[in-house]
């Protein structure tokens, strides 16, 4: 019997003389991953949606003012002492598959050690971050006046519990995680969002602290549904405080070069708002705004690939097919400069009637539109590369090689700060945009020289003018961008929600004009491609291995 569910166990594979049972239980496998792969992007794009709804309302009730930016600002400590609970997953969950190899009873004691521990630290994070916000705040928003910088910290210690309630929700979920029950995690960071908006609706009249107080609450009910969903289990999970245990050594042993990788964006986030903070109102506002609108796809597509890829990855490299690896690795970034390119010129092209239909009204007015817009037009110009970084350090990490990511993660974060100091000066709010793009390229290019080489052969890279015709295809859809733009927006000169229908067709045109020069430029790629979609190939796919 299954201790966690009481479901039948499956039968143990069995395998005939000289032969390796693994591939009979790979159709199983892919099954699960592909369903599992299913619950996290159908979630995640929920949650992404309601998040950018919530964007939306904050932006229709406080548009860019010194209490967004403040809040914004707020955020930070919050934001990085709840990075703890994300790189939970990274170690945890190899960890309580070995210990699950031996038996249920193992695998859940070895998960209440490792949580305690995570619990403990979190409390340690959360208790200096209270403390310290108010000289800490000195170094986030060094152009606030005293009394703004007093409503920030206290904005930001409310803020605090949010980030403990979410950092404890996640470090309970990890057990679920590791099992491939990924539909409570989802369903309550859903919760998380729908409770936020709900609140800030409901308590809009408050002001600022109905934004505040919404993202408390919505922490809260997602803790409860995971407790919920743990509740049958509270037996078997307690906490177990015990740091000399081999489990926890190693994972304190690898926390540190993953927590600092996955950290780089947040300390990204810092460094941005804390140069913008010494520039008028509105600035911090405009940028995270711009920001969110660019990282919408980012994490929906890239961060789902790299999700369902590191699996696959992991088991290629395990059992020394590294040229299978390295293929699918090549692959999936041939997949992201193929849809990301052109989504990067495309916001280019169309950033301000983008920020004019999605969030020109009430408090967002035409100078608001006018900051994010030209945010937008920089941001978009590191889409691509956003994407691929997204990818990247799933690639190492595969390959149990988390020091080459945390490297370029630092390197990044000196970058945009030494920029910003060149650049702000000069450029406004959108040399702090510059400073970030550029540092997320050189990111990328850090990375793909440490990348094996085994990753560009192969795939089409290794054929004569693949990247060039790449471009080629995003510059044919981007001439039709424009003509389609002067044609249907520029010269009538529309405005808010009228620019929907117009602004719908250009995208229409330019999907189809990308799509064409594709099949034109990749002829033989594309009819293969195609053969591979027959009901024969697709159903023999699906019983391959990873």
């Amino acid at each position: 019997m299954n201790l966690i569910d009481g479901s039948p166990a499956p039968p143990p594979a069995t395998a005939t003389p000289g032969t390796d049972p693994a591939p009979a239980a790979l159709p199983r496998l892919g099954g699960r991953i592909l369903r599992g792969t299913a619950v996290v992007m159908t979630g995640s794009v929920a949650e992404t949606g309601l998040g950018f709804l919530k964007n939306v309302l904050a932006a229709y009730y406080f548009g860019t003012t010194g209490s967004m930016d403040a809040y914004l600002v707020a955020l930070l400590l919050p934001d990085l002492v709840m990075y703890l609970a994300l790189t939970g997953s990274f170690t945890f969950i190899p960890l309580f598959a070995e210990a699950r190899a031996q038996s249920e009873a193992e695998s859940w004691r070895v998960a209440s050690k490792m949580i305690t521990y995570w619990l403990l630290l979190l409390v340690g994070g959360l208790g200096i971050a209270a403390l310290g916000t108010p000289e800490l705040m000195h170094l986030l928003a060094p152009g606030f006046d005293p009394a703004q910088r007093e409503r920030t910290v206290a904005m930001s210690r409310c803020l605090l519990l949010m980030s403990g309630g979410i950092a404890v929700a996640r470090v309970m979920s990890l057990p679920l995680l590791a099992q491939g029950k990924f539909a409570a995690a989802k369903a309550a960071e859903v919760a998380f969002q729908v409770a936020s908006i709900l609140y800030l609706v409901g308590f809009q009249s408050r002001g600022i602290s109905a934004l505040v107080w919404g993202m408390v609450l919505g922490a809260f009910i997602q803790l409860l549904v995971i407790a919920g969903t743990l509740w049958r289990r509270r037996q078997l999970l307690h906490l177990d405080l015990d740091l000399g245990a081999p489990a926890v050594r190693r994972m304190v042993k690898l926390i540190l070069p993953v927590y600092v990788s996955t950290s780089a964006t947040q300390f990204n986030s810092v460094v941005n708002r804390a140069f913008a903070s010494l520039l008028p109102a509105g600035a911090i506002s405009g940028l995270q705004y711009a920001m969110t609108l660019t990282e919408g796809p980012v994490s929906i597509v890239a961060a789902s690939l790299a999700s369902a890829a590191f699996p696959f990855l992991s088991r290629q490299y395990a059992e020394k097919r590294d040229a299978q690896a390295e293929g699918s690795a090549g692959r999936a970034i041939l997949a992201m400069l193929v849809l990301f390119l052109p989504l990067s010129v495309g916001a280019f092209l169309l950033a301000r009637p983008i920020v004019e239909l999605l969030l020109q009204r009430g408090s967002f007015d035409r100078h608001s539109t006018e900051l994010t817009s030209a945010a937008l037009r920089v941001y978009a110009v590191g889409i691509a590369a956003m994407a691929v970084n997204r990818f990247l350090p799933t690639a190492f990490q595969a390959r149990q090689n988390t020091t080459i990511p945390m490297q370029a993660g630092l390197v990044r974060i000196a970058t945009s700060a030494g920029l910003c100091f060149v650049l702000v000066p000069r450029f406004a709010h959108l040399g702090v945009a510059a400073a970030a793009v550029a540092g997320e390229y050189l990111k990328l290019a850090l990375l793909l020289v440490r990348l094996p080489r085994g990753i560009f052969r192969g795939q089409g890279w290794s054929r004569l003018g693949l990247l060039p015709r790449l471009v080629a295809a995003t510059g044919s859809m981007a001439v039709v961008v424009l003509a389609a733009r002067h044609s249907l927006l520029d010269a009538g000169r529309l405005t808010g929600l009228a620019v929907a229908l117009p602004l719908a067709g250009i995208v229409a045109l330019g999907a189809v004009s990308y799509a064409a020069a594709l099949c034109l430029l990749f002829r033989k790629e594309s009819i293969e491609w195609l053969r591979r979609l027959t009901p024969r190939r697709v159903a023999a796919a699906t019983h391959e291995t990873p």
